[in-house]
């Protein structure tokens, strides 16, 4: 298993509109190409530290390894490399081209850091010790029932 974590400035204010975009259009086929996303969340500022100046996103997703995390790219990514594992599940079917459209408007949202941004941060974690597991993320995102 490996966990990418993506910490990424957003204009002010469209924290909320991230989280539905990535719901409704872009997680899904992310899904369907064997990836888990863990979720979304954003950062605050902690007790003394002054209000930040944007929205502070962090994202999780797991993957099998870094082979897969490759295969799911757009194919405009030079990190795209293509995977059998998710050979079913191409970027040209209509799940997929509602993703590609979905993360535009999404891509809408990040602050640059040519606008004033600092800059996005991508981590690639290998799992080491989770105390509530894998299940209570996809409940507590709507992804299952239960």
């Amino acid at each position: 298993m490996l966990l990418s974590m993506r910490k990424t400035p957003l204009r002010k204010g469209t924290f909320d509109e991230f989280v539905r975009l990535s719901k409704e259009g872009v997680a899904p086929f992310y899904i369907l190409m064997g990836t888990r996303p863990l979720g979304y969340w954003q950062i605050v500022p902690g007790p003394g530290e002054s209000e930040l100046q944007y929205d502070g996103l962090i994202m999780i997703t797991e993957y099998v390894d870094m082979e897969h995390w490759a295969a799911t790219r757009p194919p405009t990514s030079p990190a795209f490399r293509p995977d059998p594992r998710s050979a079913p599940y191409n970027w040209d079917c209509p799940a997929g081209q509602k993703c590609l459209a979905y993360m535009a408007e999404r891509a809408k949202l990040v602050l640059r850091k040519s606008e004033g941004g600092p800059p996005s941060e991508h981590y690639f974690l290998k799992p080491g010790y989770s105390s509530r597991g894998l299940p209570w993320v996809f409940r507590d995102q709507g992804w299952i029932e239960g």
